[in-house]
């Protein structure tokens, strides 16, 4: 598969997050009791009511936030030619915002709806200093680190920024630097972007290994090296003190956490937060890096933010394995899915044209 597949793939396997839609928040207790213990399989019709009104909304099939800021992010690129233009990607985050906001979480709604105010006003450095300084500091001992902004609209949208991270030398300096300029844009606890950089960084090695030509990894693979050099990079990044993205993804080094679905979900939670999300979704690559059928439904049983679990799952695993890893049957009812067919062949030539 080329190179080209891989980033296609990563584009596409956002998408996907339409299978979670209609069951974000429902526990994996609720799935089971309401599936006569079958679970999940596919593409399913609630449930259960949902909890936030706005997801009544989309039809069955159809995305929400995860796809639409992944796309305003994969956009501003294209249009800077994979530079980060912090005042374009707010415009980007402007435009979705008057498209449609069904199934935003509240930190990235006031935020985008304070860089629309900003650039009413002359320019989206007048948010300063109201957004956050763009130096991070640690987190404050005894914090809760479910705080407001430190969901996951951070790292469901870095997809994009793994991808042109690519044409940069300094790679992870300047993925890094991007992530938390993402996340400045939108949430105010710097957890939410440090556990989106964990997911950048594992989604832009997996296109690496694509692009020098190394086989993807595969089912049955030991994650030691792949889990010890995240870690390592984590390390190198993240300020001391308090909950910290890299202890939860510690946790994936416990034995018997990756022997089951079950254990992982014990370990790390599924919720909206990113200090969950994030080491559950990277768990479950590590579980299946290459099978993204039995990684989604492992996902979206699980329960929690099944939307953004799924997408964020999907979305590493194809640019490891490749879009055709993806159900064709899965993506024939998902109408976006199209849409992220052609947005990531234009990723893809942005990269061949450095």
């Amino acid at each position: 598969m080329s190179f080209r597949d891989h980033i296609v793939g990563c584009a596409v396997g956002v998408t996907l997050e339409a299978l979670g839609v209609p069951h974000e928040t429902i526990t994996p207790e609720e799935i089971l009791a309401l599936t006569n213990g079958a679970g999940l399989t596919g593409l399913h019709p609630a449930l259960k009511p949902p909890a936030f009104h706005s997801v009544t909304r989309i039809p069955l099939g159809g995305t929400s936030d995860d796809w639409q800021l992944w796309r305003a992010v994969a956009r501003s690129l294209i249009a800077r030619r994979g530079e980060f233009d912090a005042i374009d990607m707010g415009r980007e985050h402007v435009l979705e915002l008057n498209r449609c906001t069904d199934g935003w979480g509240s930190s990235t709604e006031d935020g985008a709806r304070r860089i629309e105010r900003a650039l009413d006003f002359g320019g989206i450095e007048r948010l300063y200093p109201e957004i956050p300084p763009r130096t991070p500091h640690p987190p404050i001992p005894g914090e809760d680190p479910n705080a407001k902004g430190c969901g996951n609209g951070v790292a469901m949208k870095v997809g994009p920024l793994a991808i042109a991270s690519l044409r940069f030398e300094s790679r992870d300096r300047w993925l890094w630097e991007s992530c938390q300029k993402l996340g400045e844009l939108t949430h105010p606890n710097p957890r939410a972007w440090i556990a989106a950089y964990a997911l950048a960084w594992c989604i832009r090695e997996c296109l690496h290994r694509a692009e020098i030509g190394e086989r993807p990894f595969r089912e049955g693979w030991a994650p030691d090296e792949f889990l010890h050099t995240l870690l390592n990079v984590m390390t190198c990044h993240e300020p001391v003190g308090g909950d910290r993205v890299e202890d939860r993804l510690r946790r994936l080094r416990q034995p018997g956490v990756l022997r089951s679905a079950e254990a992982l979900r014990e370990a790390t939670g599924t919720s909206c937060y990113a200090l969950e999300s994030v080491p559950f979704v990277i768990g479950t690559f590590l579980r299946h890096p290459a099978n993204v059928r039995a990684g989604v439904l492992e996902t979206l049983n699980a329960g929690g933010d099944t939307d953004t679990n799924v997408g964020m799952y999907a979305s590493l695993a194809a640019a490891n394995e490749g879009y055709r890893a993806i159900p064709k049957k899965w993506l024939a009812q998902i109408p976006n899915s199209r849409q992220a067919f052609a947005l990531g062949e234009a990723l893809y030539n942005l990269h061949e044209r450095h």
